[in-house]
């Protein structure tokens, strides 16, 4: 506390921190930022830093001073003034405790656990001015230009100035508005100006034209001036009407002396800024119906009645007891065990069938029921669902959809496995064979063989007077070359034709002379 031993915890994604709470128990550092709306939190060593709490997700605007105690941040707000609380985890949104303070700045908790009997150093310490916390004990500290000496404040001795030395700065600018010169650390004169001025001179008038439509303005040290606002006004600086866009639905704004908002609403419209519009018997046991701009209905019932319309009388809880219905009409129960409580009932003996648990804020049983059974108690038992029809229905989208896959899949497969056949059979596939500019087709009966009847000579590959004579001179070794060459008319492949014998011979008659000799 003496200002020895600093560190910075935080430097970034941080405009205006206006709050400092410390968590003792988690060893946590929360701080407020007016600016951007958030609550953040760091250890205090400078580690994790965390935001904890957002205007976006909490709802919480401008944040200005903050405590802590347990699990929850207590503060007040820059804007409006509102007292909160907040889940220090950021659970849930912001709850407002109360509102119509004029210009709170500071909030304080005080509870025996929060500030424990404990003895102050400082008190064992006799100091003329101030005594600090330090980490090696209490100290003494002094105003500017005195020392401390045995916890007495002595003015510093000037030093003795030499011949060869620099001049010593002296105050010899002039501060404006009650402002007083001083010397700095680098002995340079500046003005240390009042709270509603700045500037080098403290020329500057900071509330000057600040506060708009008769706001109060009020100076600050560190950070900009604050407005307190007439009636009927409001914004940080008083530049926005209360009753701004805040009835709906034509209703009529007035503003308290607290300068909160109230709206008169037409007669079809409910709410607390008329964004309701009534709805004719929807709502059981009196209940006031109210439906919103995008037609859901809800209901606002009577103290003696919950449910979603409406439609259950607290006094069923009472069982066998009494019920007690108070001035103001809330209903309690005076039980047969003499006490008196919100219900007669326990767990034990409430749910029909289901898991019973006691609400936190009504105190009253409440049923889930299991599949099958509904009402408050699960003691109804539920519309059963058609299983047939369900099942119909999701056949009929079933099996037309796995006949199409079936389908698709036999198109495909008889597309490959022709695509295929036709691959190994182009192996095999007869040709003409092309014998210079003539398409001669040569009858080869090994190719042929079968293609007659069984009965006729078709597959005859020799004729009836082929004899196995080596010595025979018209014996060839290839029975088509014989009737090709030996002009055997019987054969039914002959080629005896003139053109073909002279476009296959033609080769041989040109030159008959033997190539060796």
């Amino acid at each position: 506390m003496d200002g020895t031993l600093r560190q910075t915890l935080v430097h970034e994604n941080i405009q205006w921190p206006t709050g400092l709470a410390v968590d003792y128990f988690n060893e946590r550092l929360y701080w407020a930022d007016a600016k951007l709306s958030i609550i953040g939190s760091v250890r205090l060593d400078g580690s994790d830093p965390v935001i904890a709490v957002s205007g976006l997700k909490n709802h919480l605007l401008h944040p200005f001073s903050i405590d802590i105690f347990e699990d929850y941040i207590y503060g007040v707000t820059h804007v409006n003034n509102i007292v909160f609380r907040v889940n220090k985890f950021g659970k849930g949104p912001m709850e407002n405790l109360t509102t119509g303070i004029n210009h709170a700045t500071d909030i304080v908790l005080y509870h025996r656990y929060k500030q424990p009997e404990m003895t102050n150093p400082c008190d064992r310490k006799k100091c003329e001015w101030l005594c600090l916390l330090s980490p090696s004990g209490p100290v003494c500290t002094c105003p500017n230009n005195y020392v401390a000496n045995n916890g007495t404040c002595v003015e510093r001795p000037s030093p003795t100035q030499s011949p060869f030395s620099p001049p010593i700065g002296t105050c010899d600018i002039q501060c404006r508005n009650g402002g007083s010169c001083f010397l700095n650390a680098r002995q340079v004169a500046k003005c240390r100006c009042q709270p509603s001025y700045t500037g080098e001179h403290c020329e500057i008038n900071q509330c000057r034209d600040y506060c708009k439509n008769g706001g109060t303005c009020t100076a600050s040290h560190t950070g900009a001036p604050t407005c307190r606002c007439q009636k009927g006004f409001t914004g940080p600086t008083c530049s926005s009407y209360t009753c701004q866009d805040y009835c709906h639905n034509k209703g009529n704004c007035t503003v308290s002396s607290g300068n909160q908002p109230t709206c008169s609403c037409p007669p079809d419209y409910l709410g607390d800024t008329c964004q309701y519009s009534k709805c004719e018997g929807f709502c059981d046991n009196s209940g006031t119906c109210l439906q919103t701009s995008n037609g859901t209905k809800l209901c606002r019932c009577s103290s003696q009645f919950i449910g979603h319309r409406c439609e259950l009388n607290k006094c069923l809880f009472c069982g066998t007891g009494e019920c007690l219905t108070s001035p103001n009409g809330e209903v309690s129960c005076h039980c047969p065990n003499g006490r008196t409580q919100p219900s007669c009932y326990s767990c034990l003996d409430y749910c029909a069938n289901g898991q019973c648990s006691v609400d936190t804020r009504s105190l009253l049983p409440q049923c889930r029921c299991p599949s099958g059974w509904t009402g408050y108690r699960c003691e109804v038992t539920a519309a059963p669902v058609d299983s047939s029809s369900t099942s119909g229905s999701t056949a009929s989208i079933l099996i037309p959809v796995l006949l199409l896959l079936l389908l698709a899949l036999l198109v495909v497969g008889a597309i490959l496995w022709y695509k295929r056949r036709m691959r190994g059979a182009k192996g095999f596939q007869h040709h003409r064979m092309t014998n210079g500019a003539m398409n001669v087709e040569i009858g080869n009966p090994a190719y042929k063989i079968y293609e007659g009847d069984p009965d006729d000579d078709a597959g005859e590959l020799l004729d009836s007077d082929f004899a196995l004579d080596p010595d025979k001179p018209t014996n060839f070794t290839n029975p088509v070359y014989a009737t090709l060459y030996m002009g055997a008319h019987n054969s039914r492949n002959s080629l005896a034709s003139t053109d073909e014998k002279k476009e296959l011979l033609s080769a041989a008659d040109d030159d008959m002379s033997d190539p060796l000799a």
